[in-house]
C-alpha cells in the first residue's frame, strides 16, 4: 500500500475518520499565514492551524501514520546489529543515531562506521535504507 501522501490522498484518510472535516493550506483560508495546514471541521465552523513543515509531520500529529521515533528506530536496528546482523534495514533518518548508540556501547570497531544505501520509500514517503557496518578511510 503506496500512499505517496499528497494532501489529496491525506484528505480521503482524514475524511474517512472525520467525516465534517479537510485538510487545506493555511494560505488557501482567508487571512491566515502560508506555510502551515489548516484542519476544518463543518460543524461549529472550527479552523484548526497546525505549524507543521511537512505534511507528513502533520499526519503524525493527527495519527492518520504512525509517528517515527528516530531513538526507537536506531535501537531496534543497533540491536538487530548486535545480535549478529550484517545488514538491517530501517529509516535512513536514525543513522546518525544507530552510529551513536553502537559507538558509546563499545560495539562498533575502531576505524569502521554505519553507511546506509538508500534503497527507495516506505508508504508514507518516509527513506529507507540498508544499513551495514564498513571500515572507514575517515577514521
Amino acid at each position: 500500500m503506496n500512499y505517496n501522501l499528497t494532501l489529496k490522498k491525506v484528505n480521503e484518510i482524514f475524511k474517512s475518520e472525520n467525516p465534517t472535516g479537510y485538510i487545506e493550506r493555511s494560505e488557501n483560508i482567508g487571512g491566515r499565514k502560508p506555510g502551515f495546514f489548516a484542519v476544518v471541521f463543518y460543524n461549529g465552523g472550527k479552523i484548526y492551524t497546525y505549524k507543521s513543515k511537512t505534511l507528513l509531520a502533520l499526519c503524525e500529529k493527527l495519527d492518520i501514520v504512525p509517528e517515527t521515533d528516530v531513538n526507537v528506530e536506531a535501537e531496534r536496528i543497533a540491536a538487530e546489529f548486535e545480535n549478529g546482523a550484517e545488514i538491517v534495514t530501517g529509516l535512513r533518518v536514525a543513522v546518525d543515531t544507530v552510529r551513536w548508540i553502537l559507538g558509546n556501547s563499545g560495539f562498533l570497531p575502531e576505524k569502521h562506521t554505519v553507511t546506509t544505501q538508500e534503497i527507495g520509500l516506505n508508504e508514507w514517503n518516509q527513506s529507507v535504507a540498508e544499513f551495514k557496518i564498513e571500515e572507514s578511510a575517515w577514521l
